[in-house]
């Protein structure tokens, strides 16, 4: 009976991303555009028009834009069409992963339950979907790490593990504004954890740290690239409204 449950959840899962794969390929990708110019900005080394010219406002760190570049090399259509793909694999395999620990059946309702958001975050062609990607790693690692007894070692196996999964949740956190509560936990867990507790946060904040210098510290060599980017947050304002992709949207759908 779960079985046959499981496939039909997974069919309709699968109908539906691929619906929203192809919307987001043939009337979508208005926010991706924003993505690969600022890329392209990268690449041809125009950093003083990172912040001023584009399809849309860009707000984003300097070094989304060098981790753009690579996509931006190639041309608009064929960059979306990876960028939907990879973004979409990347989000299934942390489900998979989730699945392990929680079961299938639950992971398809959540994905289920949430496929408006997903879907919109497609046709933008945002980044949502990978940074859910980063931070399931981070926080299952998390869980992991502080409810065993042997905590991991920032030298050990275990500890990679929570310091490579904190890496990248903290690059994502240069794209959005959100993942940054997260940070909460192994901040948390340095002032008042225990000592299984406080031996993760070692780990993931040496992770956080590698993120945020591979982001951060590139675009310092780059002259006045920082001043641009504090120039536009001041002119155009830090991006804290709610998209329709955000929970405060859903909860007044739901609750109104």
């Amino acid at each position: 009976m779960r079985e046959r449950l499981n496939l039909v959840l997974g069919t309709l899962v699968a109908i539906l991303f691929s619906g929203a794969i192809a919307k987001g390929f043939l009337h979508g990708g208005q926010d991706f555009r924003v993505f690969h110019y600022a890329g392209k900005l990268a690449l041809e080394g125009r950093w003083d028009a990172l912040y001023r010219e584009g399809p849309d406002r860009y707000l984003y760190a300097p070094g989304f834009a060098i981790l753009f570049a690579p996509l931006s090399a190639i041309p608009f259509r064929p960059a979306l069409a990876v960028w939907l793909l990879a973004s979409v694999s990347a989000f299934g395999l942390a489900m998979r992963s989730l699945s392990r620990r929680f079961g299938t059946t639950p992971v398809l309702i959540a994905i289920l339950a949430s496929v408006r958001p997903i879907a919109i975050d497609r046709r933008y062609g945002q980044v949502n979907l990978l940074i859910r990607r980063g931070a399931l790693p981070a926080m299952i690692e998390w869980v992991k790490a502080t409810e065993t007894a042997d905590s991991p070692d920032p030298r050990g196996k275990g500890g990679r593990r929570v310091a490579i999964s904190w890496a990248v949740l903290s690059v994502s956190a240069f794209s959005k504004i959100y993942p940054l509560a997260l940070f909460l936990f192994p901040a948390a867990a340095l002032l008042r954890g225990n000592p299984t507790e406080r031996k993760a946060a070692r780990s993931a904040a040496i992770g956080s740290a590698v993120g945020a210098f591979a982001v951060l510290v590139p675009a310092l060599f780059i002259r006045g690239v920082y001043l641009g980017w504090l120039d536009a947050l001041a002119r155009k304002g830090v991006p804290l409204d709610p998209h329709n992709q955000s929970l405060l949207p859903t909860l007044i759908r739901v609750l109104s």
